[in-house]
């Protein structure tokens, strides 16, 4: 009688790896990855491809009419006319007093009495003036204020020689308020020069006036 064999101790089965056991949940994982790789390559590729946008300019309606507007304005529009400076004849205010001067000569070669005349460096130039105080108190015209301008624009001061007019001179001319004194100025000049203007001024702090002597 034979004797029974024991039977064969029961293999245990191989454990399989957490992706093998949980199949479902690494497909869903594997799409999710593949889900966010495919995402990172379509955005390279766009970035790449796409040009930069351009904006493009705005177009002005009705075919430009608005340009064309423009366009007609600036041909109308005119520049203003300077206004005209005073000249022979004007009164200006300047200051105190109220100045018109009434003529000029010029080409003078000496001035003063026979016997003691006094030459010109170059040219006299006579200007006669009238002269009013507007104020309310004496003021004293002073004849070395003002200045002569020829014709390249430079300025001459009065000459000394006006004590040797004939004429009354306003060397330093002190006028009564309501009062009015009239008189020359004598300016030396340069013989190839052309009296253009007069700056005149009523006092030391004031502005001048430029007054063409123009014909």
């Amino acid at each position: 009688m034979s004797t029974p064999q024991a039977p064969a101790p029961a293999t245990e089965p191989k454990k399989q790896n957490w992706f093998a056991r949980h199949k479902i949940l690494t497909a869903i994982l594997a799409v999710i990855v593949l889900a966010i790789i495919g995402s990172q390559l379509t955005g390279t590729n766009e970035a790449a491809t796409t040009p930069a946008s351009t904006t493009a300019p705005a177009e002005t309606s009705a075919g430009g009419e608005a340009g064309s507007s423009d366009n007609s304005q600036e041909t109308t529009d005119e520049p203003a006319e300077a206004e005209a400076a005073p000249g022979i004849g004007d009164t200006i205010t300047t200051g105190a007093f109220e100045i018109t001067i009434t003529k000029i000569e010029p080409g003078i070669s000496k001035v003063g009495p026979s016997g003691f005349e006094e030459k010109a460096q170059g040219q006299f130039v006579k200007v006669f003036a009238s002269v009013k105080n507007t104020s309310n108190e004496a003021e004293y015209f002073v004849e070395g204020e003002q200045k002569l301008i020829d014709d390249s624009d430079r300025q001459h001061s009065t000459s000394s020689s006006s004590i040797y007019l004939d004429e009354s001179h306003l060397l330093f001319t002190e006028i009564n308020p309501g009062n009015t004194a009239e008189g020359v100025m004598l300016f030396d000049i340069p013989t190839d020069a052309k009296p253009v203007a007069i700056d005149l001024k009523g006092g030391i702090f004031g502005s001048a006036t430029r007054v063409s002597l123009q014909p």
